[in-house]
């Protein structure tokens, strides 16, 4: 849609008198509501292609990631030691 300070500037120019002549602004006003959709368009394609970037490093850095296997404790079958197991 077009930005709130643009449509506050139409909403005022349309309170001047009827003597102001307006049909340069006019011309004006439609340019810049153009110039705000392309740079909306122009920013979200900017956005979806850093999100593909952005997904595609994670993706990598995750699948190389290899962690050292953990010392696990042997149980013995002795009760005295479970204890010290479950830590």
């Amino acid at each position: 849609g077009i930005p709130q300070w643009l449509d506050d500037i139409k909403i005022a120019l349309c309170a001047l008198p009827d003597d102001v002549d307006l049909k340069d602004f006019s011309e004006i006003t439609v340019d810049m509501e153009e110039e705000v959709q392309e740079m909306k368009a122009s920013l979200f394609v900017f956005l979806s292609k850093y999100d593909k970037e952005s997904e595609a490093v994670n993706t990598i850095s995750k699948s190389n990631i290899k962690l050292p296997d953990p010392p696990l404790p042997n149980f013995r079958g002795k009760f005295q030691e479970f204890e010290l197991f479950k830590v």
